[in-house]
């Protein structure tokens, strides 16, 4: 029965997206606050669309591959009123800024009235570093 156990907890860890898997929190955690967000910005458009577009610098020192952000939309109090988390895939070099930009559905009226967004970062997948042989 253990090992059934232990089966199924290891191919329902191999199952989880990678952000959810422990060995890939560890590293995402300890280089998240190497990525800074240098700004974000809603644009309403009159043909009904809403887009979000920022950008994202990579202070660290390694090449970032895949980063996700959640971007709050607050109200006219500056309390979050609704959420969306995108994930970008980039080839992001030490030093290097990303743009990102897409568009939302579904915001509440409420945010229309001041449109002030806040937004982190949530995950980061680094480059795998090959080992040289000697």
């Amino acid at each position: 029965m253990r090992k059934l156990i232990f089966l199924l907890l290891i191919l329902f860890f191999n199952c989880l997206p990678e952000e959810y898997q422990p060995k890939y929190q560890k590293e995402s955690e300890e280089y998240i606050d190497k990525v800074e967000i240098l700004y974000v910005k809603g644009n309403v458009y009159d043909i009904g669309g809403t887009f979000i577009e920022g950008e994202v610098k990579n202070k660290g020192d390694k090449t970032i591959k895949k980063y996700s952000v959640k971007i709050y939309f607050l109200d006219s109090t500056g309390n979050p009123i609704h959420e969306k988390k995108e994930t970008q895939y980039v080839n992001m070099k030490p030093k290097y800024i990303d743009k990102f930009v897409f568009e939302v559905y579904g915001i509440p009226e409420e945010w229309y009235k001041k449109k002030k967004l806040k937004a982190e970062i949530t995950y980061v997948k680094l480059e795998k570093v090959k080992k040289e042989e000697e």
